[in-house]
């Protein structure tokens, strides 16, 4: 049973903490897959842990927060829960705009898939971290150095059309 306790608490730590470095504004998921899980995860992992937590035996100290951060979230997720459900969605690249071959960095337009509400769109200048995790910046490509160079590179990822 204590093994269990811990796997459960330890897994949903990893979610929530990818859950919490995705709504930064710098940090994105960027697999569909991953984000879905999760999201997903964290909201039902919250209600799951949360049960667990209170049924099983644990000293005082660890029952106290094993109920009080699923608890907080459930919270946060009743005030938010739409808003949190629509942004479920990855940022994918459309256009390659600019590209800086020194540092491997990239001005990429990029949308979200919001749904029946539309789509999100943005310019930000993109670091991979790896196929799964960016970094980003929003720019201005009216103010850029001339190390960049201009591509217009057009990039076809499934999913989206352009509107």
């Amino acid at each position: 049973m204590r093994r269990t306790t811990i796997l459960l608490n330890s897994v949903y730590g990893v979610i929530l903490l990818l859950f919490l470095l995705d709504n930064l504004p710098f940090f994105d998921i960027k697999s569909q897959p991953l984000k879905t899980a999760t999201y997903y995860g964290a909201a039902i992992g919250a209600i799951i842990l949360l049960i667990w937590n209170v049924s099983v035996k644990m000293n005082a100290l660890m029952k106290t927060i094993g109920v009080l951060i699923p608890s907080v979230f459930i919270l946060f997720l009743g005030g938010y829960f739409f808003e949190v459900m629509f942004s479920t969605g990855v940022w994918k690249t459309q256009t390659v705009l600019f590209t800086d071959p020194v540092s491997g960095r990239k001005i990429e337009f990029q949308m979200q898939d919001t749904g029946a509400l539309g789509y999100n769109k943005r310019i930000v200048e993109v670091r991979y971290l790896s196929p799964l995790f960016i970094i980003t910046k929003t720019v201005d490509t009216s103010r850029l150095s001339p190390d960049w160079i201009q591509v217009e590179e057009e990039v076809n990822e499934p999913g989206i059309n352009h509107p």
